[in-house]
């Protein structure tokens, strides 16, 4: 009897590995079995999205080839119309450029973020994700901003000061206008047609 026992002693340890095969292959089959659509559920709730900047957009710095910083002047078209953009005249990352999208209506915020409509990103740190909603007039060729009561609010320099706009108002915004979206980051507007000088004498 203690010769067959002492023949047999191999199948413990054989028998033990086994079982921990088994364990293995079973707790690969379980983290192997969730759905493929889950995962990617859960990949784009989690995963940080990114400021992005669209092509159609001219994003570039307002210095000459020396780097001292230039005045703006106005670019036409072929037809010589005047196309609109705006100055970030005392941006974070330096003085910038950036030529308005030809859509009737868009949102400025502190991101771009085509899927709200979101065109124009300020990219400063005072500003709100929707700031402000900038449209044109087709028939009149004229431009109208409307702060959406975002935290840090939008001024619109009248004489020598800047004055809050009311968020929810329209207002026109006229050639060489200086906004003051957030605390701080300034905006002047290149567009066609007069300034608010030779409309409204300032006001």
């Amino acid at each position: 009897m203690d010769a067959v026992i002492g023949n047999l002693w191999w199948i413990i340890p054989i028998t033990l590995l086994l079982v921990a095969i088994i364990q293995f292959i079973y707790w690969a089959y379980l983290n192997s079995s969730v759905p493929s659509e889950k995962k990617e559920t859960v990949s784009k709730v989690t995963a940080p999205q990114m400021p992005t900047y669209p092509d159609n957009v001219v994003d570039r710095p307002l210095t000459d080839t020396s780097g001292v910083p230039r005045e703006p002047q106005p670019e036409t078209t072929a037809l010589g119309d005047v196309i609109p953009k705006m100055i970030m005249t005392n941006h974070p990352k330096g003085r910038k450029e950036i030529k308005l999208p030809d859509v009737p209506s868009y949102g400025m915020g502190r991101f771009y973020n085509k899927e709200y409509n979101i065109l124009i990103a300020l990219d400063e740190r005072s500003t709100s994700r929707r700031h402000a909603v900038l449209s044109k007039d087709a028939s009149t060729n004229q431009y109208y901003l409307t702060d959406t009561n975002s935290s840090y609010g939008t001024s619109i320099k009248r004489g020598e000061t800047f004055q809050p706009m009311t968020p929810g108002e329209e207002e026109r915004i006229y050639h060489n206008d200086m906004i003051q979206f957030g605390r701080s980051l300034t905006v002047q507007f290149i567009l066609p047609g007069p300034t608010r000088q030779m409309v409204t004498g300032g006001r």
